[in-house]
């Protein structure tokens, strides 16, 4: 079996390619929400919402778009809860652990994963909340591959 990626105008698609005995097999299924990034952000009362730790390192975000995360879960509660975000070139889907005496794992953390505009993020739902459960467990000793192991988990769901 071959797998390949493919951008069309229609969208992005695997397309799956399996020879059975002499006869040619493919199946072209749409990516429905591939996450691109994902980023673990803590609001700190001196220093406002700060990035913790962000797969792959290449992405770039401006404190702007953090603090517009952060301010969208403020806005709703303090209680943990699920919000989506459609900016200008991007999607973001993110967990906020809640904080006070109502939070999961670890007080006043989110965990974002940023899609493009072009797909849906609320698939992510109930598998960001279980990550983030996993991920703020042990945040304080947080290494970069273990976020891109969850950032990888997230895109396999999608497939």
């Amino acid at each position: 079996m071959i797998q390949t990626f493919i951008k069309t105008k229609e969208g992005s698609f695997f397309q799956q390619t399996t020879k059975n005995n002499s006869n040619k097999v493919t199946i072209k299924r749409r990516v429905i929400g591939m996450p691109v990034g994902i980023l673990l952000i803590r609001w700190d009362d001196k220093l406002g919402t700060t990035l913790v730790a962000k797969y792959p390192d290449t992405f770039k975000f401006p404190s702007k778009i953090l603090m517009n995360i952060y301010s969208q879960h403020r806005a709703q509660s303090t209680d943990p809860s699920f919000v989506t975000l459609t900016l200008t070139n991007m999607k973001i889907s993110s967990f906020f652990s809640g904080m006070d005496e109502n939070f999961i794992g670890a007080s006043n953390y989110i965990i974002a994963l940023v899609h493009r505009r072009d797909e849906n993020p609320l698939i992510f739902r109930e598998t960001l909340k279980k990550a983030a459960a996993k991920i703020l467990k042990n945040v304080g000793e947080i290494k970069p591959e273990e976020l891109e192991k969850v950032f990888f988990d997230m895109r396999a769901l999608s497939k």
